[in-house]
């Protein structure tokens, strides 16, 4: 796309996965993927900060970015959202369909999911509380968006999880699974 800046243009992020792909060698083939999707999202991505804020969550931001490609190269059609809306909206059969993504990390309470566990170990409890604490994040926002009359509640609404940043999520953890390697 003319014009368009890479999508690893931003500099001081927090998130050390956003500076090894934006850097090191043996990441190129996943910064092509990354920069081929931007691409493709750019033209119906609602928020003019989104690489800047990858640079802070590169897996959520990418997440967000791979679910909208995956409907795109679907078929789905998908249009620009208000800045202050659902991150995809999604049209599909005269039905308008608001979809919400989000990435939960492990946590950083006595709560979180731990990331050194023994063989056996499975974190069941603290993995179910991250993902539930995500879905009523996202319902909240839900609420909100109703309230403002951003989106009618005649309208769908869809939240899209990714474990990723999880420990023993059962997810192939982070940015890997976003390229499809």
């Amino acid at each position: 796309m003319k014009g368009l800046n890479s999508f690893f243009s931003a500099v001081g992020g927090t998130d050390p996965l956003y500076e090894w792909v934006k850097n090191e060698r043996e990441y190129s083939w996943l910064k092509t993927d990354i920069e081929r999707m931007w691409s493709r999202y750019h033209p119906i991505c609602p928020d003019p900060q989104f690489s800047r804020k990858a640079a802070d969550d590169l897996v959520a931001m990418c997440w967000q970015m791979q679910f909208s490609v995956l409907l795109l190269d679907n078929g789905f059609d998908l249009s620009r959202p208000p800045r202050d809306a659902p991150d995809i909206c999604l049209t599909h059969n005269g039905q308008l369909y608001w979809i919400e993504t989000v990435a939960p990390g492990p946590g950083d309470r006595a709560d979180a999911v731990p990331s050194d566990l023994n063989g056996d170990e499975f974190p069941e409890k603290e993995i179910i509380l991250r993902f539930t604490s995500a879905l009523e994040a996202k319902r909240n926002q839900y609420k909100s968006w109703l309230e403002k009359k951003t989106i009618s509640a005649t309208e769908h609404f869809i939240v899209a999880i990714n474990g990723g940043k999880i420990p023993s999520a059962g997810f192939d953890g982070g940015i890997s699974c976003l390229a499809g390697r």
